[in-house]
């Protein structure tokens, strides 16, 4: 209780000392350093907020939100009211509520569209329900991709009829929001073919996948058909294969592929009349006459030997007969070709070649320069490229290599590494999360120190200087001692007496310094 009477009266003593300039600004630092901690409190009691749901309308919207405030999870709403956003260790509950919420009818409607089923009920009510569900269901899984921030699909389903030329099959077509750049390859196929195996025959050729922002194809149509000998394909390939050989950055590649975009159908028949085969043969013999068997009347007579049957009786003549029959044939070859459209009529190369950098080092110092490839280098160079675009001259290919200088800063080039400038920015975009309290309390810190602090100090040390020397009276106060007068003692002392506690008063600190002083002084 004592220290605490102490340290109140000191604190009365302390602002009894400071003039009016003073106080403003020991209030002012106060206010400051509050609001600075209140600020800093609510920054770091802030969520970090994940996007739960884009593109809704406003009031599905208000609803999911009515759902989550139920559920006490914090959500806020964009301006346009589209986008809800959560925060982020809330972001699988309200996933599971979003799911379960049936009244949202805004966004891709999936297989939950069945889960209420009318009576009066069509065939075709249930086949627009289930393209509208495959559709749902399809714009979902693409969604969860990495690049893509929202999908809208449009199926075309196959349709059935008893003439298979009037049979067709099914059709899609995809438009897609990227967070950021483009498609590549694999992932554009990647999402044909999974669009396609979902879909009873529909095949990734008959897939368009369009970008919403740029209006572009992300397919490549006529090279998506082709697969992997389109233009950008071939491309892409050229770089990745010579990248190694010439260095990073220092190639450029453009190739053109002419298509023909006809079908054609062609029937040939041809005849060699050096080969002949026996297509069919018949052969057939007759035969008549020769030895008559001898014969007579059935009985004795005829069984009993008599002179007349010993003569030998006159043989007959024989008749003989071959017909043959033969038919032959030509060789004859018939060639039935059907050549469908996207055959390849010619392809067109451009290729652009840097300089070769030399690396010298010169009294320990190195020195980068520039030299011109040589005939042996650039022709190495050409045929790799001819085997990487199928390179064919008696379709009448034409691939341009030229070896030219690009256009750089400065003449001395060093190694395309990453700076360790963009190597801490990574590192701090990757551990931002981790790092958010933690620069929140260094910017506290900061102020603090080089704004807070400072101005106290000021405040502190800019009262009245202490003397080193205890004051001393006036020369007249000193002779207007008592005793110094008989008749006006009694008076004067009393004036000085009020001046000293005026003095006490006004610098209580200095005043005992002085008092302190004067002590010392008399024991000495």
């Amino acid at each position: 209780m004592a220290g605490y009477t102490n340290a109140s009266v000191q604190l009365k003593q302390f602002w009894s000392s400071r003039n009016g300039r003073q106080r403003a600004l020991l209030i002012g630092g106060a206010l400051a350093t509050g609001v600075l901690v209140a600020l800093f409190v609510r920054l770091i009691g802030v969520p970090d907020y994940k996007t739960l749901s884009s593109g809704l309308e406003p009031a599905d919207a208000q609803a999911l939100a009515a759902a989550l405030d139920r559920q006490g999870i914090s959500h806020t709403i964009s301006a346009d009211g589209r986008t809800l956003s959560v925060p982020a260790d809330k972001l699988d509950a309200a996933r599971m509520q979003m799911a379960s919420d049936q009244d949202l009818h805004s966004g891709q409607m999936g297989f939950e569209i069945f889960d209420k089923s009318s009576w009066g009920e069509t065939e075709f009510d249930e086949r627009v329900n289930y393209q509208r569900a495959m559709e749902g269901e399809l714009a979902r899984s693409i969604e969860t991709l990495g690049n893509v921030e929202s999908a809208r699909i449009h199926l075309v389903m196959a349709s059935d009829s008893i003439f298979v030329d009037q049979q067709q099959g099914a059709k899609a077509s995809v438009i897609l929001k990227l967070r950021h750049g483009t498609l590549s390859k694999d992932e554009s196929l990647a999402i044909s073919r999974l669009i396609a195996g979902a879909v009873n025959r529909l095949k990734p050729e008959d897939v368009a996948i369009v970008d919403a922002d740029s209006g572009q194809s992300l397919n490549g149509g006529m090279d998506a058909m082709e697969g992997s000998g389109g233009s950008t394909e071939l491309s892409t390939r050229l770089i990745s294969t010579l990248e190694p050989v010439v260095g990073a950055g220092k190639i450029r590649a453009s190739v053109n592929i002419d298509y023909d975009r006809n079908t054609t159908d062609e029937n040939q028949e041809k005849y060699d009349p050096a080969v002949s085969a026996v297509l069919s043969h018949e052969k057939t013999e007759d035969q008549s006459g020769g030895n008559a068997i001898p014969a007579g009347v059935p009985g004795t007579a005829s069984n009993v030997p008599s002179a007349a049957q010993s003569k030998p009786a006159a043989v007959p003549e024989t008749q003989h007969s071959i017909t043959e029959n033969a038919q032959y044939g030509v060789n004859r070859t018939v060639i039935h070709t059907v050549t469908p459209a996207g055959r390849i009529q010619r392809i067109t190369a451009a290729i652009l070649v840097d300089d070769e950098v030399v690396r010298s080092v010169d009294n320990g110092k190195v020195h980068y320069s520039r030299r011109k490839r040589s005939q042996k280098e650039l022709a190495q160079i050409r045929s790799l490229a001819e085997a990487v675009v199928g390179f064919d001259a008696k379709r009448g290919d034409i691939l341009t290599l030229e070896n030219v200088s690009f256009d750089t800063d400065s003449d001395d080039i060093e190694d395309a590494a990453p700076s360790r400038l963009d190597q801490f920015q990574t590192a701090v975009s990757d551990s931002s999360p981790a790092l958010r309290p933690l620069a929140l309390l260094a910017l506290f810190v900061l102020v603090y120190l080089l704004v807070v602090r400072p101005v106290q100090r000021h405040i502190l040390t800019s009262g009245p200087a202490v003397t080193a020397t205890p004051p001393r009276l006036p020369q007249e106060s000193m002779e207007s001692l008592p005793g110094a007068s008989s008749e006006a003692g009694s008076a004067r002392a009393a004036q000085l007496k009020g001046q000293a506690l005026e003095i006490l008063r006004q610098n209580p600190l200095q005043t005992t310094r002085t008092v302190q002083a004067w002590l010392r002084e008399e024991n000495s």
